[in-house]
């Protein structure tokens, strides 16, 4: 239990993630109750909590708190499980909110580190890059080259070496923020050849005029109706 205004006690249950902000003040994230204001100094208690009703504009997203990160401009983050990110502002209590619908690869946040104005973001689905100066996302996921298949809450590092470390539900994933690239180049799409009933239509037959790229539509009989196209893109 920790001391309160006038001589009361409070304790804090499913507690999941604390912040000290400043000399024995605190960000105390909960699964359940929402991110707790403490001051120990004082003895000040203030609860922020989700809306029961609906998702109000600059409240909590969700309840369940699975990180808290200050970064290296001072600003506050808070992860949620469930309704994404949050840019907190003590001062007005409110919270601007980060989630799929901004490019958010994943509502369900697992921990928040920053590297070089960038908050790299695990979630259950995979990584997102936050670029904290043009307030953009990259998202990387399995296709990307990531191994572990689910991401853990509350489970990630910044090493000595600026390596920043993720655990999962089977294994660790360490990474160098600074020599990951991103290519934008998107490739052109040939369609190669298509298959009806699983075998490869010729050219110059009933179904195909001309080369599966130059055609511009199709005609089947009632009995071709298993269709595949096989395709490449080119880099």
């Amino acid at each position: 239990t920790l001391p309160l205004k006038g001589g009361k006690q409070i304790s804090f249950p499913n507690i999941r993630c604390v912040l000290e902000i400043a000399k024995n003040v605190y960000l105390i994230g909960s699964r359940n109750d929402g991110l707790y204001y403490y001051d120990m100094n004082t003895g000040d208690l203030k609860q922020f909590t989700a809306s029961s009703s609906a998702v109000q504009e600059n409240s909590l997203p969700e309840n369940y708190i699975t990180g808290i990160y200050k970064d290296s401009t001072g600003n506050i983050w808070i992860g949620t499980f469930g309704g994404g990110f949050c840019l907190f502002d003590l001062k007005a209590g409110t919270f601007k909110t980060y989630n799929t619908s901004d490019g958010l690869l994943d509502n369900n946040v697992c921990t928040i580190i920053e590297s070089n104005h960038h908050l790299w973001i695990s979630t259950i689905s995979g990584i997102t890059d936050f670029d904290l100066i043009h307030k953009s996302f990259k998202n990387y996921t399995y296709s990307s080259g990531i191994s572990i298949n689910e991401f853990t809450p509350h489970a990630g590092i910044k090493l000595s070496d600026n390596r920043i470390m993720f655990s999962g539900n089977n294994g660790f994933l360490s990474f160098e923020p600074d020599k990951i690239s991103y290519n934008p180049y998107v490739p052109p799409v040939i369609l190669e050849n298509l298959y009806v009933n699983n075998e490869v239509v010729p050219v110059g037959g009933h179904i195909l005029q001309k080369l599966l790229e130059g055609q511009q539509e199709l005609t089947l009989k009632y009995n071709e109706t298993n269709i595949a196209i096989e395709y490449s893109a080119l880099n």
